[in-house]
């Protein structure tokens, strides 16, 4: 079973596939060059390739969060891409507040992008130690994702 988890920054978006609950290839979508209006066509451009590069069943991704109570249009419109995306390919997402999977995976809600990643290379020591805070972030994100399955396959028999 493959899954993409994916982070939704602001100008760089981390990924990560995952084949049998192992992250085996990770990457960045980098928007920082796309002007507001080709940001949620650059997305879906390189959705399909990593859709068609690796050919996952499913998808997790961080919801959009407000920075002091706003809106920050370019992550509202890397989530909304996201979701048509996956809503047009048929594919099952799944979103996670940033508290939630923080919390599930350094142990704090409010943990930092360095903690996040103290505890990613806890997980998967084989990970190459030079990944960016997106790709770490994708990574545990992905990681909750699976865990949470795992739990609902033991608690359906």
């Amino acid at each position: 079973m493959r899954l993409l988890s994916i982070d939704p920054g602001s100008k760089t978006l981390g990924w990560c596939i995952w084949q049998d609950d192992i992250p085996m290839w990770t990457g960045e979508i980098d928007c920082t060059k796309e002007k507001y209006t080709g940001r949620f066509q650059k997305i879906v451009e390189e959705l399909t390739g990593l859709r068609y590069d690796y050919w996952f069943e499913e998808v997790c991704c961080e919801q959009a969060v407000r920075f002091k109570g706003k809106k920050i249009p370019e992550l509202e419109v890397a989530v909304v891409a996201i979701r048509k995306w996956c809503k047009a390919e048929k594919l099952r997402c799944d979103f996670y507040n940033p508290a939630t999977w923080k919390a599930a995976v350094a142990e704090d809600p409010r943990a930092t992008k360095e903690t996040v990643a103290a505890f990613v290379y806890a997980f998967y020591p084989n990970l190459p130690r030079d990944l960016s805070e997106h790709i770490t972030d994708a990574i545990a994100i992905g990681h909750l994702h699976l865990s949470l399955r795992r739990l609902a396959e033991m608690a359906s028999g």
